[in-house]
């Protein structure tokens, strides 16, 4: 999640902060984040002046530019008058498929299943986007041809493109969902072009 990994190597080392490291309260961001980094080992204490970080920290340049960020955002944002630290976890998510067949019912008639927002996918909540893609994942999927809001549609399974008759024959599974193909298209170009969403194996 764009953590250093070194970073991430002595979080997990060391664990999260106890109860006397987490209580503790700072007049700012930066005083906070210089005194986790301290009980990780990566700084020394007193490194929260960025003019004057001791030769350990001045080695690593990710601990300046974090700091530096976090000073950015006392200055021009929070001007908190007390910060405490904790650790939270957050991750991406997304579905194998959006858009898939259900098994045929007593009728013989296939349906499709059509997931839409968390069930799908998301994001970090810290990034505060997760929403906003909803919604635009919403209004794309009301504007395909077999959307109909407040009607029913008894030709949309049997039919491809929304309303037109397909040249192919398509099994009845594949026939159920090929009207909402293009919202399944969207969300897999969506998935390829944020990094988050992009799997990688784990061992």
């Amino acid at each position: 999640m764009g953590l250093p990994p070194e970073l991430k190597a002595v979080k997990n080392a060391c664990g999260p902060p106890s109860k006397t490291d987490g209580g503790k309260h700072h007049d700012s961001l930066v005083a906070a984040l210089s005194g986790e980094l301290a009980r990780l080992g990566l700084s020394e204490p007193g490194d929260a002046d960025m003019n004057s970080l001791s030769p350990s920290t001045a080695g690593v340049p990710w601990i300046k530019r974090l700091l530096a960020g976090a000073g950015a955002l006392d200055e021009r944002v929070m001007s908190p008058g007390s910060v405490s630290v904790r650790w939270v976890d957050a991750s991406f998510w997304s579905a194998d498929r959006v858009v898939c067949p259900l098994p045929a019912g007593p009728s013989g008639r296939h349906a499709p299943l059509v997931v839409l927002g968390d069930a799908a996918m998301g994001k970090p909540f810290y990034m505060g986007t997760t929403l906003n893609v909803h919604l635009a994942e919403v209004k794309a999927f009301s504007r395909l041809p077999v959307i109909r809001w407040g009607q029913v549609d008894r030709n949309s399974s049997s039919e491809v493109g929304g309303g037109r008759p397909s040249r192919f024959v398509l099994p009845a599974e594949q026939l159920s969902v090929a009207p909402y193909q293009a919202y399944e298209d969207r969300y897999r170009q969506l998935l390829s072009r944020t990094p988050g969403f992009q799997r990688r194996e784990t061992k």
